[in-house]
């Protein structure tokens, strides 16, 4: 319609407009050893500077000559049958450059029922432009076009974007968000999507996708990148289109992980008063800063730091400032913790007993980081869960819930019967009425409400019940020097224990009075 006034001149001048602006090519071939090229449109030649004659000599009249650089693994006749839809490519024109070039591959067939590939072309001086940039920058470009809805419906990775993460073409990353997704490290999953998808739902354009996360090499190792994407927008505010670059910043990230880690086990030590003295008794002295491996040292040289990133941690504590104080901690080095005021009996890899000196943290570190949880870790409860001391019962005064917990369940695998009380007082009630019946032993806490261990002893030993006079009593304190034990003696204890309980000591404690 309105072509009666066009002359050849005018078609002449319409052509000249399409060769200009990078008119789409076409190419078209069998499935055979070859991939033998049946048909070249006019747009492919001129598009590469080759008349039909100098293309066909140039390239032995098969597709596979015609690609060139590292991506070309597609022209592999078995991987070339099952690519298909929007790929990269790079081809050489007629001066012997590399040309990147944006292709579309379809199937059809052709009047006999033979299986056709057909290729369409289109070279993109902006696109190639940006390569180089990308290039430059050590990124990967990537866009994502949208419903009607403003919701991501399609999306494009370019070949940069896969070289980085060790691939070669859409068949081995193809262009899917699903693909996309399932490479990201699952504790940055649940962030990156919905920072993706608030980009796209935002009609403001006030909230931006500009996210860092891990994501899983061809290898199967994971690196740390930066994505960021800016969205364009129809004139309802719905998303139409979005376009983006992802970074590689793996080294800068863990260089700065590693600093954060130093700073916070420097605050570790210096904030929360933490020393440990060595006695050297020849000398009569000692040396609080002695030290012969520091902690960050130790965990530059770990190959193995970012698998116990990865792991979850949990901190049970009863104090919740040092549960917060701890965690808090964890999420400076980089690791995820949660922590909780009480727990059920869980695996154990190691123990580390309160308080916290230097040497003590570090052993415990350097065991997990190099796979060699100490024996005692895997035994620890071993020589207890051989004793038996069924028929027996025991009274266990402990004013704190979780020791509690812990210490009933454990003199608990012995066979022995234990019953609670949560300070003193309650314990010479319980012994005195005669309610509760005789006891073959009493663990006896120090500090307590109410009345304390020293003064429940002393009730207990005074009182009108035979039994009470002569039960065993140990007194269970984090205080061990000499002094504590002499009080608990004079108190009228039978032993002394310290906290945090030491299994063999526990086991040689019930094996003497039980």
């Amino acid at each position: 319609m309105g072509e009666s006034h066009l002359c050849e001149e005018t078609y002449a001048a319409i052509r000249k407009t399409i060769e200009n602006n990078q008119a789409v090519g076409v190419l078209a071939g069998y499935y055979d050893r070859d991939l033998t090229i049946a048909y070249i449109s006019e747009f492919f030649l001129h598009n590469l500077g080759y008349t039909y004659e100098e293309f066909m000599e140039k390239f032995s009249g098969s597709l596979k000559n015609v690609f060139c650089g590292q991506n070309c693994t597609f022209a592999k006749i078995e991987r070339f049958k099952k690519i298909h839809g929007v790929g990269e490519a790079q081809m050489l024109n007629k001066e012997g450059a590399p040309v990147n070039v944006r292709v579309y591959k379809k199937d059809t067939i052709d009047s006999e029922g033979n299986a056709l590939w057909i290729l369409s072309t289109h070279i993109d001086e902006m696109q190639e432009n940006l390569e180089l940039v990308n290039q430059v920058l050590s990124s990967g470009f990537w866009s994502v076009e949208c419903a009607q809805s403003g919701n991501p419906e399609s999306v494009f990775f370019s070949h940069e974007f896969r070289k980085m993460l060790g691939y070669h073409d859409t068949l081995d990353f193809p262009n899917n968000l699903e693909t996309w997704e399932r490479g990201i490290h699952p504790r940055d999953l649940e962030e990156v999507s919905r920072t993706f998808q608030e980009a796209f739902q935002d009609k403001t354009n006030e909230k931006k996708y500009d996210v860092e996360y891990r994501m899983r090499m061809a290898d199967g190792t994971y690196q740390w990148f930066k994505d960021k994407g800016e969205v364009s927008r129809r004139a309802d505010g719905t998303a139409f289109h979005m376009a983006g670059i992802f970074i590689n910043i793996d080294a800068e990230k863990r260089a700065r992980q590693y600093t954060q880690r130093v700073d916070a086990f420097h605050r570790a030590y210096t904030t929360a008063n933490l020393c440990e003295y060595y006695v050297d008794l020849q000398e009569n002295s000692f040396n609080s800063l002695k030290v012969e491996e520091t902690l960050s040292g130790l965990f530059e040289e770990s190959s193995t730091w970012d698998e116990l990133i990865d792991l979850p941690v949990l901190v049970v504590d009863d104090d919740q400032n040092c549960c917060e104080n701890t965690v808090a901690l964890l999420e400076e080095i980089g690791i995820d913790g949660e922590w909780v005021t009480s727990g059920e009996e869980a695996g154990v890899d190691e123990f580390i007993a309160k308080p916290l000196f230097r040497s003590r943290l570090t052993a415990t570190f350097k065991n997990i980081l190099e796979g060699k949880p100490s024996s005692d870790a895997k035994h620890y409860l071993s020589d207890i869960i051989q004793c038996d001391y069924t028929g027996k019962r025991v009274l266990l005064v402990e004013d704190n819930d979780l020791n509690s917990e812990i210490a009933k369940e454990i003199i608990g695998m012995t066979g022995a019967e234990v019953v609670t009380a949560e300070n003193g007082k309650t314990a010479v009630d319980m012994i005195s009425s005669g309610s509760e019946g005789d006891f073959d032993l009493i663990f006896m806490d120090i500090q307590m409400p109410v009345m304390n261990g020293y003064e429940a002893t002393a009730a207990i030993r005074t009182s009108n019940i035979p039994a009470a006079r002569s039960v065993p009593i140990v007194a269970m304190t984090a205080n061990a020097f000499a002094e504590d034990v002499q009080l608990a003696r004079s108190a009228g204890m039978n032993e002394h224990i310290s906290k945090p309980l030491d299994m063999t000591r526990l086991r040689d404690v019930m094996r003497k009075w039980l």
